[in-house]
Parts: C-alpha cells; structure tokens; sequence
C-alpha cells in the first residue's frame, strides 16, 4: 500500500467524496481516441454485448442505458457491431462533462449523451430502459449497494455489471478515495456481492462470466484486476 493511498474497511458507511473521474477532463480528442481504440477488443465487454444480442427476449429494438459512459466506450462498440447497432436505442449517462462532449460529437442519431448523478432524487421519472449497464464503474463509485439499488429502481429487463475487482479471495470490501482522479478505487468481497444481488433480484436467472485477471504489479491501485461479467435477466 502506498502512501496515497486511504483504506476503510466496512463498506458504505463512510464519508462520501465526491466522484468527478477527472482523468476525463484532462484529455484531449487524441487521447480519448486512443481510449476508445485500445479497448475494442475487450473481451469481458465483448462478452456482456454478445450475452444482449442472444437474449431473445429483448426483441426487435431496446432501449439501453450506460451508467458512467465516459467519452462513449461501449456506444462505440454497439455502433460496430453489425447485430446491435440497428438495434439498440442507447443513452450514456456520466458526471464528465468532457466525456460527454467527446462522445457527442462522434455519435448521431439513437445515441443520446446526458450529465446526471446517479443518486439524485427523481432520476428515473418519466424514464425506463430495457437495459441497464454499468462496465467498469462500480470500483469508481462511493461503494456498488447503493449504485446497484438506484439502477434497479428503473426496473429493467436486463441489468449487465462488468467490473474488474470483484474478488473471490477477498472476505470483506476494501474502499479507497483517489483525490488526484476524484474518483473511488475499491476492492469488493466476492461473497458479499452477489448475496447483495441475489437478495435484491430473489431467483432472477443471474449469469457470472469469469475472465483471467489481469495482473499489473506495477499498478499501485489495482495490482490485479480479476473480470467479471454479471446478467441478470430481471422480467419479461
């Protein structure tokens, strides 16, 4: 553990900072270009786009929404594939108004980009998604509980958690404030958060899709990552 580093342990009950990922709004265009190039391939997100194409309940067209979209990562990848893009009506939602703009300027029409704070009171009225998304966010978050309850107040379909530090190995949550990047840098007990899930979804078919982690020593934050994909397919 380095000295910029803060650990409490216990989960949400500690004092929430301010989430802004302000490594966003320090790039330019060619940065966030080679953002979205280098992750094109991501297999975990690949995966969690392949499992909505194959869900047969969605129908024709569905309305999605990417929780924490940055500058458009998965959008980008939606509008690539041949099977989704004419598919999916998307929305990316994220506090980065840099992000925001990088986005928008290189998506039309079906992809609409919009500031909002996850948590804030009346979030959801006059709106509903038959998807609901968040690929490697929750870690960047205060902690996932109260992330996950207000997703699950949109009442989707289909909700897809792609994280990178859900961790088998670990007995309890480990959550860590990044002041530089205004963001969070958590660990999350394995365990403790598909019960959470699990008794908030009761006997929802939920699918867990295991990648090899990725393994970084020289990452002070997050020396590995271990990939999961989680797809709870929520109603009908």
């Amino acid at each position: 553990m380095t000295d910029h580093q803060t650990t409490i342990q216990g989960g949400p009950a500690v004092e929430v900072q301010p989430v802004r990922y302000n490594t966003f709004s320090k790039m330019d265009d060619g940065a966030f270009d080679s953002f979205i190039t280098d992750r094109m391939g991501n297999a975990n997100k690949l995966t969690a786009l392949r499992m909505l194409v194959e869900d047969g309940g969605l129908g024709e067209t569905f309305t999605a929404l990417d929780i924490g979209c940055g500058p458009g990562q998965i959008a980008a990848m939606i509008e690539a594939d041949m099977v989704l893009k004419g598919r999916v009506r998307y929305t990316g939602m994220d506090q980065n108004e840099r992000a925001l703009e990088y986005a928008r300027e290189r998506h039309g029409a079906g992809y609409e980009f919009v500031q909002r704070d996850l948590l804030e009171e009346g979030l959801w009225e006059g709106a509903s998604f038959d998807v609901v998304m968040f690929h490697d966010v929750i870690e960047h978050m205060p902690h996932y509980k109260p992330a996950l309850e207000a997703a699950l107040e949109a009442r989707p379909r289909v909700l897809v958690i792609n994280t990178q530090t859900v961790c088998s190995e670990r007995t309890e949550d480990e959550i860590r404030y990044h002041e530089k990047a205004a963001c969070y840098m958590n660990y999350y007990a394995y365990c403790e958060f598909t019960a959470f899930l699990r008794e908030r979804v009761g006997e929802r078919a939920m699918t867990v899709v295991d990648f090899p982690p990725i393994v970084n020593a020289e990452n002070d934050w997050y020396p590995v990552k271990p990939q999961k994909v989680f797809y709870v397919r929520l109603r009908d």
